[in-house]
């Protein structure tokens, strides 16, 4: 990035490198080039001007949320909200209309939130052809990481960002895609070869962690998923030990059970992992 950037930007500055490509077109948009980037806070308390009398907390929180997941799909105040407003319903409050004082709010303001780095970018490609050239010419080559946590506001800035003459390259596991509740769209990496069809699939089938018997096993679970690439995993690994499945009681049952199971092993070369 410092090499391929003219005005390099720090690899510690987080900030400045998400919003580099606004503030350097923030005109175009009618935004000061040092524009402030709201946080989760900031938001919050921008959000209560909009009510004349203040809503309870959670609900603030919960308008948010929308607000961020909305804009996670590309959509601003101005776009067609009807289908999101129904499938994320705020009772009694008429979220589009909130949208849109939220967001002339925040538009006067001179400042931007967290979900206008990518919206605002997008529409600013869109907008301005010859910006988006730039762009692309400087950005020869595309990697993206994780792709199977991209949301629809990121796959829209990656297309934009991309040219037929560029390289474009995205790395991701559709069955590890779980953050489906954040935002994120399988369809995104499911769909890719079909959206960029000289996409070549390249599968990394091998595995350096488990063993084969885990790998069967996970397999077998993954295997009933219909919305999948697929993909064998294998190993050079041994078969290891097999894979024991046991629904108990309680956490005191769990912990007699593992107890049991670790009475003649070496405690140093044992792990137990948990999710809380």
């Amino acid at each position: 990035l410092e090499l391929l950037v003219e005005e390099q930007v720090k690899s510690e500055d987080m900030f400045l490198a998400r919003a580099w490509l606004l503030r350097r077109n923030a005109h175009l948009l009618n935004l000061p080039n040092h524009f402030g980037i709201y946080d989760e806070e900031d938001s919050l308390s921008l959000l209560k001007t909009v009510f004349e009398t203040k809503p309870p907390q959670a609900q603030l929180k919960e308008l948010a949320d929308r607000i961020s997941r909305v804009k996670d799909q590309g959509l601003g105040p101005e776009d067609d909200l009807s289908d999101f407003h129904l499938r994320n319903p705020v009772a009694g409050l008429d979220f589009p209309h909130i949208y849109h004082l939220y967001q002339q709010r925040l538009h006067q303001s001179g400042n931007a939130d967290f979900g206008d780095l990518i919206r605002l970018s997008v529409k600013l490609l869109r907008s301005f052809p010859e910006v988006r050239q730039r762009i692309s010419q400087r950005f020869r080559i595309i990697l993206v990481d994780e792709f199977q946590d991209s949301n629809i506001a990121q796959f829209e800035l990656l297309s934009e960002l991309y040219d037929r003459d560029n390289y474009l390259c995205v790395v991701g596991d559709e069955d590890q895609s779980i953050y489906g509740f954040r935002g994120a769209d399988v369809n995104n990496i499911l769909n890719f070869p079909d959206i960029f069809p000289q996409t070549s699939v390249i599968r990394l089938e091998e595995n350096y962690r488990s063993t084969q018997n885990i790998l069967e096993v996970a397999g077998r679970v993954v295997e009933h998923n219909s919305s999948r690439l697929g993909k064998t995993l294998w190993t050079r690994k041994p078969s290891g030990a097999p894979v024991v499945f046991a629904q108990l009681e309680d956490q005191n049952s769990e912990a007699q059970f593992c107890a049991e199971l670790l009475k003649d092993r070496d405690y140093g070369e044992t792990a137990i992992l948990y999710r809380m």
